[in-house]
């Protein structure tokens, strides 16, 4: 998910609600340089991942998870919208049974500059207490938006606990967050396809783009 870094004096803590909100975030220097809608339908350029790259790489992560997993239930939960494309891709892949819940992560609505918040939306996750959970992300940068999943799950007693995102941003972390499958690190370009967005745009795109 693509995230924005909290100015001073943002709260921390979390209580049981099913509705999240983590106030007063400030753009991130990058995300700064998005272009404004109207430009973006006239600037898409490189394919960074083809078809066959995603595809490939799909295949070689649900190799990982699956031997991680044998003998043992697994729930997944999709963060909404952006990792779409890449959640489903990924159960199919792994050829196993697994339980799939969601939950949406937004900064960013309809907009190509942040409202100001995050909101973290539950309700539709399922139960993972004593339940081995992996979360399933398109992007992480900065890493908040993913620290503060982790909270929320934590609080929620999981028997074990991992994120797979399919892009990583590292080089724009401001957080102590390491995943635990990626599939590919990249630097900071602003891309669409495979369920990224600009705006809400482009998510249909199959292979990723640079805007």
């Amino acid at each position: 998910m693509r995230t924005w870094a909290p100015a001073a004096g943002a709260p921390h803590g979390f209580n049981h609600a099913k509705r999240w909100m983590i106030p007063r975030f400030r753009r991130t220097p990058a995300a700064g340089n998005l272009p404004s809608v109207e430009a973006v339908s006239l600037k898409l350029e490189e394919i960074l991942f083809t078809v066959e790259e995603i595809r490939r790489r799909v295949e070689e992560l649900s190799d990982l998870i699956r031997a991680d997993y044998e003998g043992r239930d697994l729930h997944v939960v999709t963060v909404m919208k952006g990792s779409l494309f890449f959640t489903a891709d990924l159960i199919r892949a792994l050829r196993r049974r697994v339980t799939l819940g969601c939950l949406i992560a937004s900064s960013y609505r309809e907009r190509t500059v942040s409202e100001g918040n995050v909101e973290l939306l539950t309700q539709e996750m399922g139960d993972v207490k004593d339940r081995h959970v992996l979360v399933v992300d398109d992007i992480v940068d900065t890493g908040y938006t993913l620290e503060k999943i982790r909270e929320v799950l934590l609080a929620h007693e999981p028997a074990t606990l991992k994120f797979a995102v399919f892009l990583d941003k590292v080089e724009m972390r401001e957080v102590a967050f390491d995943v635990d499958y990626v599939g590919y690190t990249i630097r900071s370009k602003w891309v669409v396809g495979y369920g990224l967005d600009c705006a809400e745009q482009y998510r249909e795109l199959d292979s990723i783009r640079v805007i």
